[in-house]
């Protein structure tokens, strides 16, 4: 897993605004009218993600949404936080910091049985410098639930 540090934050390794993938959607719906997974998520359509799925990549773009919309809806899909590893709780008080401007649903790898990687894109502003680029975000299932284990940083 890559790391999304600072240091490659404000060194623009990821391409910077150069960076717009070729599935880049910004209104995309599915046949049920629900923002579809490779849809890209701003502030400008970050309000119509209200409920998620329970599969990685729904859980993923609740979690980013929530970011984007600067609230606290983020936590529903997160594992409780008596149970976060220290990494996922850093990670956590690092996003704090941050102002995401952009996601997007990339792909997904089962790295072992109902646990995913989660590959995508996202794009923040750090201290008035902004990059993006790709990394991934954990999911596991957890009592028949998706959640977030871990984020990158």
């Amino acid at each position: 897993m890559k790391n999304f540090a600072v240091v490659a934050l404000l060194s623009c390794s990821f391409g910077c605004a150069n960076h717009t993938p070729e599935n880049a959607s910004l209104q995309s719906e599915n046949n049920t009218g629900k923002l579809s997974p490779e849809t890209e998520i701003t502030s400008l359509n970050a309000a119509d993600v209200t409920s998620y799925e329970n599969t990685p990549e729904s859980i993923a773009m609740y979690f980013y949404a929530s970011r984007i919309r600067k609230d606290t809806d983020w936590e529903k899909v997160c594992v409780a936080e008596p149970e976060r590893r220290p990494k996922f709780q850093n990670g956590l008080e690092k996003y704090a910091t941050w102002n995401f401007e952009k996601y997007r649903f990339v792909r997904k790898e089962e790295f072992r049985p109902d646990a995913w990687w989660v590959t995508i894109y996202m794009a923040i502003n750090v201290d008035g410098h902004t990059s993006d680029g790709e990394d991934e975000v954990t999911v596991e299932k957890i009592n028949g639930t998706f959640l977030i284990t871990e984020v990158p940083t």
